[in-house]
């Protein structure tokens, strides 16, 4: 456990060699707050950081509802009987694993097959299927005796709803996925291009707007306001890029989705997976939207420029 001030602590772990995981704990005066719950594998941990902190877990606030941040939930209900508060978009990720799983892994399945192999991905990392008690909504605010806060702020774009958390007591935003993985292997995955760049144009009227001392996230470390602005660009440029890298490919040929998809990692040096096919969906859809291509009666997709 590491303390970020005194009333907010982090529990790591590393997902992969370069990604890590960060969970939150919001110390109230005298319960605690937790924003996800990370993996399952966790959970010790979490536990150890809630008992030296001291004070019940009132309530698991989540981000979003992919499986690296739900995984450790069930085992929080059973130990300490918190609630659990998540958007409500995609909340049924948390009960119905069949769901989360075909509309998470599988949105194509005649291009991503069923297999083992990503069954295990999805699911080895989740604890048990669980109920959500609450939704929480833009302006939502839940507040302690001692002066600690968490005020909900809503995203959208990695996906189609997120929530924010802001501690007005630290001036520390406290967010999930919003701003996704820039550099890993993999695109990170965002289901709504428009969505995306409304978000990061949110966040920096929030950091103009708004006391803002530290912005802590899932897969990055502690940032400054000025350091995540700089961030902030770089996903900006990274659509950019994404959307420059399928236009390239659909000028010199309309392409189905598939082989669309296909190329595009390769251009983009990035690996051949599920969350990449997702996010070029996105942008064909936003560019639809933007009347720059058509899917034509091969199903294939078209260009028109400019």
């Amino acid at each position: 456990m590491k303390e970020i001030n005194p009333y907010i602590f982090e529990t790591s772990i590393k997902l992969t060699e370069t990604i890590p995981l960060n969970v939150y704990l919001v110390k109230g005066e005298k319960e605690l707050f937790l924003i996800d719950s990370g993996i399952k594998s966790m959970h010790r941990d979490l536990m150890d950081s809630i008992t030296k902190v001291g004070g019940k877990l009132k309530a698991i606030m989540h981000t979003h509802s992919h499986h690296d941040h739900i995984g450790g939930n069930a085992q929080l209900i059973e130990e300490t009987g918190c609630q659990i508060i998540a958007p409500q978009t995609h909340a049924h990720w948390h009960y119905d694993w069949d769901a989360h799983y075909s509309e998470f892994a599988r949105t194509f399945p005649d291009i991503f097959a069923d297999t083992a192999e990503l069954r295990e991905e999805v699911f080895s990392i989740m604890d048990a299927p669980h109920q959500v008690d609450h939704f929480c909504k833009e302006g939502d605010v839940y507040a302690s005796e001692n002066g600690v806060t968490l005020a909900c702020w809503m995203f959208s774009g990695h996906l189609l709803e997120e929530a924010g958390w802001y501690e007005s007591k630290t001036q520390t935003l406290i967010l999930g996925d919003v701003v996704t993985l820039l550099d890993a292997p993999f695109i990170h995955g965002h289901l709504t291009v428009q969505g995306y760049r409304d978000s990061l144009l949110k966040l920096e009227k929030f950091l103009d707007k708004k006391p803002v001392q530290q912005i802590l996230m899932a897969h990055f470390s502690p940032m400054s306001p000025v350091e995540f602005k700089a961030l902030i660009e770089r996903a900006t440029q990274y659509l950019d890029t994404i959307e420059r890298t399928i236009i390239n490919q659909l000028k010199k040929a309309p392409l189905d989705l598939k082989t669309l998809w296909q190329q595009t990692c390769d251009a983009l040096g990035k690996a051949r997976e599920f969350r990449s096919l997702s996010t070029v969906n996105a942008h064909i859809k936003d560019l639809q939207a933007k009347k720059k291509v058509s899917i034509n009666f091969e199903q294939k997709i078209e260009y028109h420029g400019p």
